[in-house]
């Protein structure tokens, strides 16, 4: 069996003296899309801050490639391939567009080939070609989405972290974002998907995990968990 790219391993972490991820397991397959799916407040982003190196970790591994990353500095983690997309996109606001992915690519592995990973980006995401000399901040919600995501994949991650990417967007351009996900899975890129619409996430995710009270409840294929009656009564509305 092919091993994990990422293998979470009895995971705590949380703020200060207060306990949010509570002893979590999975791993994320090569080339496939595993979802963390689980109402606001579970525990999902707290555990993505924790993966990219951002938050420390009270108990547990986390293991990339084989390596024990799990006291590595987020730098490290992104040398490494590890590259988060975080909730709220998070663009630098006074930068142009082109500057925003610039410094996407500024660890050593996605120095040598910056602009035409650029380019690449223009070409998956061609509203910021068109928008590449405006400021970050001067973009709408979805096109900060596209130049959040496009800045990840500027430091050519082995494994993309996105988490909660359609919040608060427009339904067409969730669709797109999702769109983009199968696209971006499809072209080999590795994804761990943090989202609350669990519908969509169901559909695009090879395998998925119920996060609840910072604890994985639930684990299986998108479809097994799209089916099961506990996650079809509490996420589903069905």
């Amino acid at each position: 069996m092919t091993p994990p790219v990422l293998s979470v391993q009895g995971l705590k972490t949380g703020y200060g003296v207060m306990t949010i991820v509570h002893g979590v397991s999975f791993d994320v397959a090569p080339g496939r899309i595993t979802a963390l799916i689980g109402g606001n407040g579970a525990g999902k982003t707290t555990l993505m801050l924790a993966l990219a190196g951002l938050l420390p970790l009270t108990a547990g591994r986390v293991i990339m490639h084989g390596v024990d990353i799990s006291h590595q500095r987020s730098n490290q983690r992104v040398q490494a391939g590890l590259a988060l997309v975080p909730e709220g996109r998070k663009v630098f606001p006074t930068l142009s567009v082109a500057e925003n992915l610039r410094l996407g690519a500024i660890v050593p592995r996605a120095q040598a080939d910056w602009q035409g990973r650029m380019e690449e980006m223009f070409e998956l995401f061609p509203r910021l070609k068109e928008r590449q000399r405006q400021l970050a901040g001067t973009l709408s919600g979805g096109e900060q989405q596209m130049l959040a995501i496009a800045r990840g994949l500027m430091s050519r991650p082995s494994l993309l972290l996105l988490d909660e990417p359609t919040l608060g967007l427009a339904p067409i351009m969730a669709k797109f974002v999702f769109d983009t996900i199968s696209r971006l899975n499809e072209s080999g890129v590795t994804i761990l998907l943090s989202e609350q619409d669990t519908r969509s996430t169901l559909r695009v995710a090879h395998e998925a995990h119920v996060i609840e009270n910072g604890r994985v409840s639930l684990s299986g294929s998108g479809q097994e968990l799209a089916d099961h009656p506990r996650v079809r009564q509490a996420y589903l509305g069905l």
